[in-house]
């Protein structure tokens, strides 16, 4: 399954991952992503390769202008 991790530069970047399982929306990975990396887990139209994405970190802001 290909996920989106967003690097230091605040860019996507699509890496392809082996998915032990799924509960519901969560994927369970055996290996690939390492701590306090930021993935991105909104499904976004036409997502390119190093297009510039604003992180949200706090999900009571997401929706919100």
């Amino acid at each position: 399954k290909q996920v989106y991790v967003v690097d230091e530069e605040n860019r996507l970047q699509f890496r392809n991952e082996d998915i032990l399982k799924t509960v519901g929306e969560e994927d369970y990975v055996a290996y690939g992503i390492s701590d306090g990396e930021n993935l991105c887990l909104s499904s976004l139209n036409k997502a390119v390769r190093g297009m510039v994405v604003q992180p949200v970190t706090d999900t009571s802001r997401v929706g919100s202008s």
